[in-house]
Order: C-alpha cells, then structure tokens, then sequence
C-alpha cells in the first residue's frame, strides 16, 4: 500500500437524534442477520420468470443512496455492514482513502465512495486514528478483493426485480458513477414499483483507479 504524505486533522459531524440511532441500530441488526443468513446458505441466483410481463426475480439486494442515486448491491457480495468505523490514517494515500480498519483481527482498506467518484471534493481532514461517525459503510467483497466502502445512507434489503429485456441495459449518462452502473431494477413497495441502480462490483474491483493503489 502506498503511503500519505500528511496527517490529517479531526472532521466535524452532524449530530443524529437518539430516534435516529435507534432505527439505524436496528436497521443494522436486520441487515447483519440477512448477511449472515447468505453466507450460511448457498444462494440460488437463476432468474425466476414470473407471469405476463417477464418479471425476472434477482435476489435480495442491499440499498443504499451515494450521490444523489439510488444503488443496489447484491447482499451475496456484502461481508458486513455498519453505522461507524474505526480507522487509521496512512502517508501517502489517495484522498478517497480513509484508511485501513481491523475488522476482527483482519486488515483492510477503507474507501470513500463519495470521494473516489469525484461526487464530493474532500472537505475533511482526518487525524490519525479516528472514528467515521454518521457515514454507514459495508464490506464489499469477491474472490480476490476485500474492502469497506463508505456511503451516504443504507436505506434496507429487499428482493430486486427486472424484465428480461433490460436485464442487461446500461444506462447512457455522463456522470462517472454511471459507468459502473450494469442496469436497472426496481422493487415494489405499497403496491408501487420503484427504480433502483445496479452497482457492478466487478467493474469497481476492476478499475484502474484501484488497481493503481493496490500495486506497490
């Protein structure tokens, strides 16, 4: 890992009602025991076809909002999610690097989504070792590559549908975090079918950006 040139000094944050810490918590419990719940079981992802319109179920996914958007992630791809994350700062690190964490005894790095994809100039410095309060985050894995991801909210779970001709659309847009997009899906709630953005991990794990940090 390459190391930053400069320390980085305390942020403020926005102080969250004790309602709000209560509903996060418990979002969280939920969340924790759909992960768990994956990863105990072998996930069936074949396209169930539903009736008339070619509704193709594609599994739970986890929501969250990053810039604006709404995103979906597979839950399958999630190791864990969280309200706050301890870190420690490093020398000569990207600015979309927070840092790196100790998720029970295992080292890894900590991104700032909003920051890698250039939707927020970095306004705030970061002393050595500090908590991340008010940014939920996730661990984001695949075969090679481990990660905790910063975002701006983690909205639920919920199982994800698409038709099964745009099941592999990509969205034409100018905005960089569009590029990593792989299509839309929707869920239903109150009997009202909402859109929602597919995030390709691959496509993420894969950048160049990431690549050029993970080589010494």
């Amino acid at each position: 890992m390459k190391k930053a040139r400069e320390k980085r000094s305390a942020s403020k944050t926005t102080p969250v009602s004790s309602a709000d810490n209560v509903e996060l918590a418990a979002l969280m419990a939920d969340i924790d025991n759909e992960i768990k719940g994956v990863q105990q079981h072998v996930v069936d992802n074949t396209p169930e076809l539903q009736a008339a319109q070619d509704k193709i179920d594609i599994g739970r996914h986890i929501c969250i909002e990053l810039g604006g958007h709404q995103i979906a992630i597979p839950l399958e791809a999630i190791a864990e999610a969280g309200e706050h994350i301890q870190t420690q700062s490093l020398p000569l690190l990207p600015d979309w690097v927070i840092g790196i964490t100790n998720i029970r005894g295992e080292i890894i790095s900590v991104i700032d989504l909003n920051l890698f994809f250039s939707i927020k100039k970095n306004t705030r410095n970061r002393p050595y070792n500090t908590q991340i309060k008010n940014l939920p985050y996730l661990i984001v894995q695949n075969d090679d590559i481990k990660l905790a991801v910063t975002v701006d909210k983690i909205t639920a779970t919920r199982p994800l549908y698409t038709i099964s001709d745009q099941i592999f659309k990509n969205t034409r847009k100018k905005d960089v975090l569009f590029k990593y997009f792989s299509g839309k899906a929707f869920y239903e709630k109150d009997n009202i079918q909402k859109d929602i953005f597919l995030f390709d991990l691959n496509k993420f794990f894969s950048s160049d950006s990431l690549y050029d940090f993970s080589i010494t």
